[in-house]
């Protein structure tokens, strides 16, 4: 069963991805990254968890007004 999760565990996780990101594009140039299926891929996948725990939030907040 899926729960709510709170803020600090979501960025927390959006952090471990951004940092995953980082760590596999760390020795290459854009024409290498473009290469390496691999590396694209995982990239792509650490992006689609950036994605859903900001959509997650979004989507729980979807009702909070801002001045």
């Amino acid at each position: 069963m899926r729960g709510k999760i709170g803020d600090k565990v979501r960025l927390q996780h959006i952090l471990d991805a951004i940092i995953e990101i980082e760590t596999y594009s760390l020795n290459t140039d854009f024409s290498g990254f473009m290469k390496n299926s691999m590396m694209r891929f995982a990239c792509i996948k650490q992006m689609e968890i950036i994605k859903l725990f900001t959509w997650a939030k979004r989507k729980n907040n979807r009702n909070l007004k801002i001045n």
